[in-house]
């Protein structure tokens, strides 16, 4: 029976995406975006990040950057608000063609979302859509430094810190939500190599944080 729950709690209903399919046939890019954010606001938490990142997938022509703006509107990111940092460090680092971006939680404008410890009062698929807007909120800082996200040439390495209950041992299944950003928004540029790590507390009491090496086009 769980197995059965987890199955239909995860799927993304096929007369959903057909829907969002004909109204593409409809839709300019202007109105696009707005569309998504209609029909993400009406998914069950469960459905949301691979509602956001299918309905990404489809629209094959969008930029990387519209891209992430369109997946950010799904969970009430907005890529342009200012990333707030919590101590004297800088939370983008470029060495060269390397940019080093400094671990993000997912904090949506003044709150930190999926507050609590993996297992017990956060769910799998609520760590694995926090992991998806910490990696929202590093592709938004790239793009703010860069200019484009068509800067990022590859992705060697992200790390992801799980903050997980005794006996939860599914931390890369966690990692997932931020891999499946990183391909959704870049494509093949967003393979990558990747540590996931279970511990016992993260900054804000976040269920979820997550630190990125990206290389970049040097500017």
């Amino acid at each position: 029976m769980a197995g059965r729950r987890r199955s239909e709690g995860s799927a993304i209903h096929a007369d959903t995406l057909a829907n969002v399919t004909r109204q593409i046939i409809d839709a300019g890019n202007k109105t696009w975006m707005q569309m998504v954010a209609g029909i993400a606001s009406r998914q069950g938490p469960a459905n949301r990040l691979r509602f956001a990142l299918s309905t990404a997938s489809i629209k094959v022509s969008m930029s990387r950057d519209d891209k992430l703006r369109q997946i950010a509107t799904a969970f009430g990111f907005d890529p342009d608000e200012e990333i707030k940092i919590g101590g004297k460090y800088t939370p983008v680092l470029i060495d060269g063609n390397v940019a080093y971006i400094a671990g993000q939680i997912p904090r949506v404008g003044d709150t930190v979302r999926f507050v609590g410890v993996v297992g017990e009062s956060i769910s799998l698929e609520a760590a694995r859509q926090a992991a998806a807007i910490s990696t929202l909120r590093a592709l938004a800082l790239i793009k703010r430094r860069c200019g484009t996200l068509d800067a990022i040439q590859a992705v060697p390495r992200i790390s992801v810190f799980v903050r997980s209950a005794p006996d939860f041992t599914m931390q890369s299944e966690v990692a997932d939500g931020a891999s499946d950003v990183l391909y959704s928004v870049l494509g093949d540029v967003g393979v990558h190599t990747r540590t996931s790590v279970g511990v016992m507390q993260l900054p804000k009491g976040a269920s979820v944080e997550v630190d990125f090496i990206f290389a970049v086009r040097p500017s």
